[in-house]
C-alpha cells in the first residue's frame, strides 16, 4: 500500500437505472464496466494505475492520481459507457488519500474516498454529476468547481448516445501522445463507418469546444491548488 498526503482524485459512480435493464444486461454490468474501464486505462496508465473497483453490481471507484488530468479522463469513461447506453452519476473529488491498495481499491482510505462515496450518495434524481475540492480551498476555488460541475452536469444531460461516441474519439487524447482525427473516428464508428460529416455534426451539437475548454480549466484548477499564493 502506498501512502500519500498529495493530493489526488477519486470518482465513485454508478449506472442510472440499471434497475430497469433486463436481467441479462445487469449481470453483464461489472464486466462492462470494467473493460470499458480498461479502455481509458490503455491511454492513460500512469494516471490510472490500479484497477476499477465494483461496488453492488452497477457501483463503481476509481482512483486518478494527478487531479489535473481527472476530468478529461473520467468524461472519457462515462461517454464510452453512455454510447452503450449506460449513463451513469459520477463524483469527483480532489483531496487526500491515507493509502491506496494496489490490490483491491475498495480498502483504501483517505478523505478522496469518503468524500466521493459521500458526495455520490448526495445526488439527487436530476443530477448526474458534481465534484468537490478539498474543505480547505478558497471561495475563489470553490465556486469555480461547482461551475464546472454545473456545466459537466448539463453536459451529461444533453448529450445524445451518438454525441457521446464523438466526444469518445476525441477526449481520449486529451494529455497523452496519441493523435486522433474526425476521419477516423468515423472509420472506427460501430456498428458500422460513418462518415467524417456525420461526426463533426455530432460533436458541434455536442459543443466539443466548450468541453475541451471545461477540461483545461479544470486542468488549471487543480494546478493553481498545489501553487502557493503571494500572501503564502
Amino acid at each position: 500500500m502506498a501512502e500519500s498526503f498529495d493530493l489526488h482524485a477519486v470518482a465513485t459512480g454508478d449506472i442510472v437505472g440499471s434497475s430497469d435493464l433486463p436481467a441479462d444486461r445487469r449481470r453483464q454490468l461489472p464486466d462492462r464496466l470494467r473493460s470499458t474501464y480498461e479502455t481509458v486505462q490503455q491511454t492513460a496508465p500512469e494516471e490510472l494505475p490500479y484497477e476499477l473497483a465494483i461496488t453492488g453490481g452497477d457501483g463503481w471507484q476509481c482512483y486518478v492520481r494527478t487531479p489535473a488530468t481527472a476530468l478529461a479522463r473520467l468524461l472519457h469513461f462515462w461517454t464510452l459507457l453512455y454510447a452503450q447506453g449506460l449513463p451513469s452519476r459520477m463524483a469527483l473529488v480532489v483531496d487526500t488519500v491515507d493509502f491506496v491498495s494496489e490490490e483491491d481499491l475498495n480498502e483504501s482510505d483517505g478523505r478522496a474516498f469518503r468524500r466521493s462515496g459521500r458526495l455520490l450518495s448526495s445526488l439527487n434524481g436530476e443530477r448526474w454529476f458534481d465534484g468537490a475540492l478539498p474543505s480547505d480551498a478558497s471561495e475563489a476555488h470553490h465556486v469555480a468547481s461547482e461551475g464546472i460541475g454545473e456545466l459537466v452536469d448539463l453536459f451529461f444531460h444533453e448529450w445524445t448516445e451518438a454525441q457521446a461516441r464523438a466526444i469518445a474519439g476525441m477526449i481520449g487524447t486529451i494529455g497523452t501522445e496519441r493523435e486522433i482525427t474526425q476521419e477516423k473516428i468515423a472509420a472506427q464508428w460501430t456498428p458500422e463507418p460513418v462518415t467524417r460529416q456525420a461526426v463533426n455534426r455530432h460533436l458541434k451539437r455536442a459543443h466539443w469546444n466548450r468541453v475541451e475548454r471545461t477540461v483545461t480549466r479544470f486542468e488549471h484548477l487543480c494546478h493553481s491548488l498545489q501553487t502557493p499564493t503571494l500572501d503564502e
